[in-house]
């Protein structure tokens, strides 16, 4: 099993992390780091809102420790590591910095090509999103609070998860996208579009939802995030895509893509 023990390290194919949210206070960049430290692999995909730019334009908040993240990655590039940059709606910004490492590759969109032949899209998926494509600032900004109070509500540690604390209002707003249709909704639209471009599939980000399944045939995968959950989708040495959880390792099995977990638990495919 991946971080088999404290300091155990994972080899892998593929990594793809989204919603970082430096610079947002609920953000788990140290756990992010420890992650990064303790993985080696071919190519490191960062799928969207890496850094909260709209965030940082309103209260600044950049810890000590988000340069540690950066000298990571560039450290890993160092090594032989290839990193793709596509940027999501809190981070549209990075296209314009002058001083952007040469080492990360930046482009809206890009292709992994799995070792058995499958291409995947890799973006964020804003575009996805009703609440992106129709955009009312007063609407978001509304929404944004609302998440901001459910974050901040006390941690429940569920002694079946053998992990780190959940916060209650990830819970909550976990309900309330299943309960709306609006993950469903995502889903389909981000996979359908994948499929009309050629693809054999998609990974994405932006919903704070991971998952990994099917629909209607293609791969359908999201990274989750580091601010609800601790998440990462990997490809293994002979094409394996997992949905690792750094807090819970143990509680994840390996999974193929012919599956889906929830809570850890394969079911049956979308």
């Amino acid at each position: 099993m991946p971080f088999d023990g404290p300091t155990a390290c994972l080899s892998t194919r593929a990594v793809f992390v989204s919603d970082l949210h430096l610079g947002y206070r609920h953000a788990r960049a140290n756990a992010f780091l420890a992650f990064l430290r303790r993985i080696e692999t071919e190519r490191l995909y960062l799928v969207g809102d890496i850094v909260d730019g709209l965030r940082l334009r309103r209260s600044w908040r950049w810890g000590e420790g988000y340069h540690a993240i950066f000298d990571r990655m560039i450290d890993m590039a160092r090594g032989g590591t290839r990193i793709f940059y596509t940027p999501g709606n809190h981070d549209a910004f990075v296209h314009t910095l002058p001083w952007w490492p040469e080492a990360i590759e930046i482009a809206d969109e890009t292709v992994h090509l799995g070792c058995d032949g499958r291409r995947l899209l890799v973006t964020h998926g804003d575009r996805f999103c009703r609440f992106e494509r129709d955009r009312n600032p007063l609407l978001t900004r509304g929404l944004e609070l609302g998440y901001d109070l459910l974050l901040a509500a006390q941690p429940l540690r569920a002694a079946s998860d053998g992990g780190a604390p959940m916060p209650i209002g990830s819970r909550i707003r976990g309900r309330l996208q299943r309960s709306s249709g609006y993950i469903e909704e995502y889903e389909r639209n981000a996979t359908a579009h994948a499929v009309r471009r050629g693809f054999d599939g998609i990974v994405c980000g932006h919903a704070h939802a991971p998952d990994l399944k099917r629909i209607g045939g293609a791969i359908y995968a999201n990274s989750g995030d580091w601010v609800e959950h601790s998440t990462a989708l990997i490809e293994n040495e002979v094409g394996e895509l997992q949905v690792l959880d750094f807090d819970r390792p143990r509680s994840v099995p390996l999974l193929r893509t012919d599956v889906r977990t929830v809570g850890g638990v394969p079911v049956a495919e979308a």
